[in-house]
């Protein structure tokens, strides 16, 4: 496997590194990261290594933002009647309990709106903003939407309704025509910061709104103690950069949350505390994998607006009723996605290995949950995937992109056969003809072919360690580095010709922890997700691991341990193993150099019962049955696979190029078979 690293080697002994090193009083290797992440000086490490510094932007920066904030404060100061018109994700929830919780700490009575993803879908409604118009609503404030809502929103001018847009997503071309449109993406805004969710948006309009009325100009400081825990979870939610301001918010939002934070919140930590069986100190990863599914759950599943209840909750009996109905919905959601996800991989046969981009369609597949599974297909595949369900002659989608292809910019490309798309990088949502799915399937991979980019990714790591050089100090210290997301990965290392010398499941075999060696050190590795059938390594074999550290804590005491991302077979251990499938396949050519190492029956009973063991999961390596089975060769295990196949005991595909890994079935067969009478014995 090529491994790519981020930082050469030769950067440790670069005067810059020594330097920041001397002054930080650092390891060469912490240096080194920061500096690969522009940090070149004591003072900008200070101020990266410390969030709560980074300066916030003044909101007037932002485009119409002035407008924007002068007609929201006359709305307030007047108490007109306003509707907050938001998304059903988790960004969009959070947005709209930012700014209802604004009004209402003025004394404002707001209309609140997300959606209904099955019975509205995605974006503004003619047909919601003539039901709000009747109750007398003359000022619309949308949130995480309505950059592309030109047709809705001149129909609310139209009914006498003005409209103040804040928003994230891409807006090329046309632009509403209404009192105001923040979005720091439109190409003629001169907002520093790019990387703004839509609740980061929504924040920066009620810091301006609250300047406008009070004169305040703390850029949001003192609003962003009251908000940084919504502001956090709708930022790491919509995968969002952590860098720059985001850092200061997410900062800020992690330790209020952790600090007790809002009725709601606390709640459904609890919630999740019972149903997972333990708790701890929230970050990225608990809001990433734990909170936001919980929150995005009930736009998924049944109505966003649960989750709004949830999240601006001022009593705790509601709470706990919305919390346990969020999490109940999240395990809906989650065996949905689970069937799904199967029947994609299931199609996924179909499609050209030469495909860049993933675009799978099936009848009636849930709307609400096909973005997750289109996220499982990308991490599969390693490529941008896009799902789409079909109800008779329209399909709507969900994409997830990767490997820094944009995505939105693939599907503005195919505009012309899109009846409506919109998003970000790296998700967006679409409808398009069922007719047209073929053609777009061809186009969108036609373009992202001729995308710098478009090509599949290597894996790559910051930089290659030394056994010496990873240690308790450095996890310690790469703790400075949070919070770490998009953009502001948390550090990935590589470690080549590691000896695996114990392997252990955990979780029923969901989990691996292993033991591994190197120069006389020894080191705990713990690949979560892996299944120990699956991974392709055994006791005794070197490998290379790309790898994250941390510090383990059980019973007071701290260790060092390795959390595994991926792991590979070194150069030497994979030519070996060629070496073997080549022997292989050139006896089954007719040379018969090594027929000796060809099964016996008992050899044949062995691994048919091992294969019976493991039947049901999702696939098994080739080295976890060689080391199973301590008489059998690689090359013998290909030809006892090769005769059952032959002989319809076993049902095999292989889901690699190199064969190290396979699924299978294990059809039933009446009376016994005659194994020896395989064409590889006859030969």
């Amino acid at each position: 496997m090529n491994i790519l690293t981020k930082i050469d080697r030769a950067l440790l002994k670069d005067e810059k590194c020594a330097s920041l090193s001397r002054e930080l009083q650092t390891s060469a290797v912490f240096s080194a990261l920061l500096l690969s992440r522009g940090v070149t000086t004591a003072e900008e490490a200070h101020a990266y290594l410390q969030p709560d510094t980074i300066p916030l932007n003044d909101p007037f920066l932002m485009a119409d933002m002035d407008k924007a904030a002068r007609r929201v404060a006359a709305a307030i100061e007047k108490k007109e009647k306003v509707l907050i018109y938001g998304d059903y994700d988790a960004d969009g929830v959070t947005s709209l309990s930012v700014v209802s919780l604004y009004f209402k700490s003025k004394g404002v009575k707001v209309f609140v709106h997300a959606p209904d993803r099955f019975k509205e879908g995605y974006g503004m409604s003619e047909e919601v903003i003539a039901r709000y118009a009747r109750e007398g609503v003359s000022l619309i404030v949308t949130v995480d939407t309505g950059s592309k809502a030109i047709n809705e929103i001149a129909y609310a001018s139209s009914l006498g309704m003005e409209t103040v847009v804040t928003d994230h997503h891409d807006c090329a071309g046309e632009l509403p025509k209404c009192s105001a449109v923040v979005n720091p993406m439109r190409p003629d805004c001169p907002y520093p910061f790019k990387g703004l969710a839509g609740v980061g948006v929504a924040f920066k309009l009620i810091c301006a709104v609250e300047s406008v009325l009070n004169g305040k100009d703390d850029c949001g400081a003192g609003l962003l103690d009251e908000y940084a825990d919504l502001l956090s979870i709708g930022t790491v939610a919509d995968v969002m950069p952590l860098t720059g301001e985001n850092r200061r918010i997410v900062k800020k939002g992690l330790d209020k949350i952790n600090e007790g934070g809002r009725l709601g919140l606390r709640a459904l930590l609890d919630a999740l505390s019972r149903q997972k069986g333990k708790s701890g100190n929230v970050n990225v990863s608990t809001i990433g994998f734990q909170i936001a599914p919980r929150i995005n759950a009930s736009g998924r599943m049944a109505n966003a607006m649960l989750s709004y209840d949830l999240l601006t909750a001022d009593d705790r009996e509601t709470a706990d009723a919305l919390a346990g109905e969020l999490c109940a919905l999240n395990e809906e959601r989650q065996k949905t996605e689970n069937i799904i996800s199967e029947q994609a991989l299931k199609k996924l046969e179909e499609l050209s290995e030469n495909d860049r981009v993933i675009v799978l369609a099936g009848d009636g597949w849930h709307e609400g949950v096909i973005g997750i599974a289109a996220s499982r297909i990308c991490e599969h595949t390693g490529k941008p995937t896009i799902l789409l369900s079909i109800d008779k002659d329209t399909a709507k989608g969900s994409g997830r992109s990767c490997g820094g292809i944009h995505l939105v910019s693939l599907l503005s490309g195919c505009s012309d056969l899109l009846l409506r798309y919109g998003g970000h990088e790296l998700a967006a949502g679409l409808s398009v003809r069922t007719a047209d799915i073929d053609e777009f399937r061809k186009r969108i991979n036609a373009l992202c072919a001729q995308t710098p980019g478009g090509e599949q990714a290597f894996c790559s790591a910051d930089i290659e360690l030394l056994p010496q050089e990873a240690n308790i100090r450095l996890a310690h210290a790469l703790r400075q580095f949070e919070p770490c997301g998009i953009s502001n990965e948390q550090p990935t290392f590589l470690m080549r010709g590691l000896t695996v010398t114990d392997i252990f499941a955990l979780s029923e075999g969901r989990h691996t922890r292993l033991t591994l060696q190197r120069d006389g050190m020894s080191f705990t590795a713990v690949y979560f997700g892996m299944r120990t059938c699956a991974l392709q390594a055994a006791r005794g074999q070197s490998v290379d691991v790309l790898f994250k550290l941390s510090v383990n804590e059980y019973q007071n005491r701290q260790t060092l341990q390795f959390l595994i991302d991926d792991l590979f077979p070194t150069e030497e251990a994979e030519k070996e193993y060629e070496r073997s499938v080549e022997a292989f396949d050139a006896f089954k050519n007719g040379d018969a150099g090594r027929a000796g190492e060809l099964p016996s029956k008992e050899d044949f009973r062995a691994l048919y019962l091992l294969l019976q063991k493991l039947s049901g999961q999702e696939s098994v390596s080739v080295s976890y049955l060689t080391a199973a089975l301590p008489s059998f060769t690689v090359f013998k295990l290909f030809a006892a696979l090769d005769a059952f196949c032959e002989l319809s005991l076993v049902n095999i595909k292989f889901t690699d190029g190199h064969r190290a890994e396979f699924s299978y079935k294990l059809p039933e067969t009446k009376g016994k078979v005659d194994l020896f009478s395989a064409s590889i014995f006859q030969k």
